[in-house]
């Protein structure tokens, strides 16, 4: 052990640094390698049913509002999350972007834009997107 003070951090700096300096590649060559082709839409993607809409009122633009939440595989680190996050947000028709390790909740809106166009803009590199819960805002 070495008699200098911060001798110990600067060490234990240099292998985080090394660690990252090798594993970094190798999930950049992973995730190019198992990148996988966008799933189709189908054509029925975001067309409200009966369930959604009050039939005895015309609906408002407050009404189509849904809350949809993503299960996330992939996500490791706070980059991680912030990647996502921006992915999502810059979608139209979306808004009140929340992202955790393993998940988001979102506000959309069916008439701009599909939950599985969401779920699928969330699925890119080494991330996977499930869709976990979708339901109506009133």
């Amino acid at each position: 052990m070495s008699s200098k003070p911060g001798a110990l951090r600067t060490k234990t700096l240099w292998v985080g640094l090394a660690f990252l300096g090798v594993m970094l590649p190798i999930i950049l060559v992973y995730s190019l390698a198992n990148a996988t082709k966008p799933a189709s839409i189908p054509p029925s993607a975001g067309v409200l049913s009966a369930e959604d809409v009050s039939v005895s009122e015309p609906p408002t633009l407050s009404d189509l509002k849904r809350q949809l939440q993503l299960q996330i595989d992939g996500m490791y680190c706070p980059a991680c999350k912030a990647a996502v996050r921006g992915k999502l947000s810059r979608l139209q028709g979306v808004s009140e972007v929340k992202v955790w390790m393993g998940g988001a909740s979102l506000i959309y809106d069916p008439a701009i834009i599909s939950p599985q166009r969401i779920a699928q803009s969330a699925t890119y590199y080494v991330y996977k997107a499930t869709i976990e819960r979708d339901s109506l805002i009133r």
